[in-house]
């Protein structure tokens, strides 16, 4: 919506000059005929009103002039924000489209895992219940993909092909966040941005964000979906309790504190680390 008081700091700053203009137009002819301290004598030019229209004939044209321009100028604001309202709604409505996307994509996940140890009957897991069985439960293949991070640390999760079933579901969730990150409308503006970001980030489930935790600090998304984590504090609503290692527990746990500051993650090689800006949004961190 067009904001109402977009033009008041700029009309009123214009609108005292106009005025005092206009005064000047006003008086101008009482001054040049009336008072002796005027350079010239006008009381013997004519008639007053010969005196006033040749005086006042000039301004009158330059006054016609500025509001005239004044008139452009209100349209041109006008346009400028009616512009900016059109792509503010083709950007909301195109990122609701996605986030509905991603929903229909975590939907119909489908994964068949074995009911028990025995590896003898299986079982259909669907929708979000795919990412607390991959990570956690005891019945799939193997075991949750949280136990072999225990012992093997982040190339488990890259060699364990059952996660590739979730391919998808991360290529579209990248596209999304990535959307935000390149709108052009919110150029500058960071924080715009951040809520935006949080609106996906808030249709997550806590083993979604587990799964996206080990999955941006692994090969497939480190290089490219890592950086919008940190950019946008997806991790906010991390539960660190879930985490597979007591190290990353207490590690990130920390992060999370104001005592933690940022600056200590520069300088130093944090490839398979997380910034804290994944867990807290800093809109001057880059």
């Amino acid at each position: 919506m067009m904001d109402t008081n977009m033009f008041s700091n700029d009309f009123k700053k214009y609108l005292k000059w106009i005025c005092i203009f206009f005064l000047i137009i006003l008086f101008l002819p009482i001054l040049l005929t009336k008072f002796p301290f005027c350079i010239s004598d006008f009381s013997n030019t004519g008639p007053i009103g010969d005196t006033i229209g040749g005086i006042m004939g000039p301004f009158v044209a330059i006054a016609a002039a500025i509001l005239t321009f004044l008139a452009f100028w209100v349209q041109f604001k006008a346009n400028e924000q009616q512009r900016k309202d059109i792509a503010l709604e083709r950007f909301e409505s195109n990122l609701f489209q996605l986030i509905q996307i991603q929903e229909d994509i975590t939907n119909n996940l489908q994964f068949l895992a074995y009911a028990n140890s025995n590896f003898l009957n299986k079982v259909k897991i669907s929708g979000r219940q795919i990412f607390k069985a991959l990570y956690e439960e005891k019945y799939t293949p193997l075991c949750g993909i949280k136990d072999d991070i225990k012992e093997r640390g982040i190339i488990s999760y890259e060699e364990d092909k059952d996660i590739g079933i979730l391919d998808h579901y991360f290529r579209h969730l990248y596209r999304v966040f990535k959307f935000i990150d390149e709108a052009p409308i919110f150029t500058n503006d960071k924080n715009k941005k951040y809520d935006y970001a949080c609106l996906m980030r808030a249709s997550l489930s806590q083993y979604e964000l587990i799964m996206l935790f080990y999955n941006c600090l692994s090969s497939n998304g480190r290089e490219k979906f890592k950086p919008l984590i940190e950019k946008y504090a997806i991790f906010n609503n991390l539960r660190v309790e879930l985490l597979a290692t007591d190290r990353e527990k207490e590690l990130y746990a920390s992060k999370f504190e104001d005592s933690y500051l940022a600056s200590q993650d520069k300088n130093r090689d944090m490839s398979n680390e997380y910034k804290k800006g994944a867990f807290v949004f800093d809109e001057n961190e880059d």
